[in-house]
């Protein structure tokens, strides 16, 4: 709102918060004294006047004008070849003079309202910020007829250019709110651990998430180092030694490391980067750390199957290299079987070499069942259940156990009477046993 018994104070205000924008002459003497007469100007040349700023998306007016006149007059925010002072030169970029409001076309539709208020010119000038967009306009208000001299443009450029500043200045702290808030309830919302250490590595920002992560609240940390929150002595070297690195060398930082939470020990991996400012010195360093404890469960998880895996496909070309094996030894056993029946044979049973003979054929039938367990166990088929006699099967598996044991130790065996028969796959049987 500018009154024209506030526009010294407005002009001093905007001196001392932008110095750099009015310029290295108006800081001298010289300058404050021109200043000053303008200010003075510009307060004689508004006397019984009206003034009024209508930003892009905030309108204010000076107490002179009405109330009602106000509430009417500044709703209207549309821009056209025809719509006042201000619209036209909101759409023309251009100012607009108006020195009779009730004959100048541009306020057709508006002369009336303004007849009530007893308002006779206006003089509207658009305020274009820097990048050359649009952020309002600045307006006069007569009650007689007048047209602009020399230094009524000079103190309206002034103004103009003070409503600039002023209107960017805002809407830069507005975005910067605006962005802070955005980016605040990112971090404060993120499941990751955040965090901010200045160059004597004391946390200057902590997220809520490191409350979950530690037990201790966000707000104790500000302003401490990880030895002055009593963290443990693995941590504080591990943080410490990774913190300097980075200011040291402005180079990111990947670690792993373990902690005890409230809930029981868990895992994380963190990544520490340099945070630089406008010259590219290094003023700070943004730490983002995740917990992977469900990760590392995961990974061991996998790796016990992976070496289950492998341990099978092992004992699988085991098997195939056995069974090939066995293959081979059956093919000589029944040239040694066969021809020790032709010897058995042929030989009196009241020869020496009968019973050698018949020794011989024994040990070969046994070696002949064993080589076809070999080849059974080896062999892939489906499951095939039916009713097997639980003791041959037992017998079997004992003659194979027999010749894979030291001959010092006996295997005995002693079976209940009667048959036992289950329903099962027979070589499975063999398998397990």
């Amino acid at each position: 709102i500018l009154d024209h018994r506030g526009a010294d104070r407005l002009g001093q205000k905007v001196k001392d918060r932008f110095p750099d924008q009015i310029g290295q002459d108006d800081r001298d003497d010289k300058g404050d004294q021109r200043f000053h007469d303008a200010v003075a100007q510009f307060d004689q040349m508004v006397d019984q006047r009206c003034r009024t700023v209508v930003d892009v998306t905030r309108a204010h007016a000076s107490p002179v004008l009405a109330r009602i006149f106000c509430a009417g007059a500044l709703r209207v925010r549309l821009a056209g070849w025809a719509a006042g002072s201000c619209g036209t030169a909101a759409f023309r970029h251009k100012e607009v003079i108006v020195t009779d409001i009730q004959t100048d076309p541009l306020w057709a539709k508006y002369r009336d309202i303004a007849a009530r208020f007893g308002l006779r010119g206006c003089w509207s000038t658009p305020i274009m910020g820097t990048n050359g967009r649009l952020l309002g306009t600045f307006a006069m208000y007569y009650r007689t007829r007048d047209c602009p001299e020399l230094a009524h443009h000079e103190i309206i450029a002034f103004v103009t250019q003070t409503a600039i500043l002023a209107i960017e200045h805002q809407n830069s702290l507005d975005a910067i709110l605006v962005s802070e808030t955005r980016y605040r309830t990112l971090g404060d919302n993120s499941p990751d651990v955040i965090a901010r250490y200045d160059r004597a590595l004391r946390f200057v920002y902590v997220n809520q998430a490191i409350e979950t992560a530690t037990g201790i609240a966000p707000s104790q940390f500000l302003g401490k180092t990880f030895a002055e929150l009593g963290m443990p002595g693995a941590q504080v070297a591990l943080w410490t030694a990774t913190l300097e690195h980075v200011f040291k060398t402005g180079q990111a930082k990947r670690i792993e490391f373990d902690y005890p939470s409230p809930s029981g020990p868990r895992f994380w991996e963190g990544i520490a980067v340099a945070e630089r400012n406008a010259q590219g010195e290094i003023e700070s360093m943004l730490a983002i750390s995740r917990d992977i404890t469900e990760r590392r469960v995961a990974e061991a998880e996998r790796n016990k199957l992976e070496a289950q895996l492998r341990q099978s496909q092992k004992l699988q070309a085991l098997g195939t290299l056995a069974g090939g094996i066995a293959h081979d030894f059956n093919n000589m056993l029944m040239i040694i079987n066969g021809n020790a029946a032709l010897a058995h044979n042929k030989v009196p049973v009241e020869h020496a070499i009968h019973h050698n003979l018949r020794e011989i054929e024994k040990a070969g039938e046994r070696a002949a069942d064993l080589v076809k367990q070999i080849i059974s166990f080896s062999r892939p088929h489906e499951n095939q259940r039916k009713p097997v006699q639980l003791q041959p099967i037992i017998e079997d598996t004992l003659q194979l156990l027999r010749a894979t044991v030291p001959a010092n130790i006996q295997i005995q065996t002693h079976f209940g009477p009667g048959s036992s028969i289950v329903m099962a796959d027979a070589t499975q049987l063999t398998k397990y046993l």
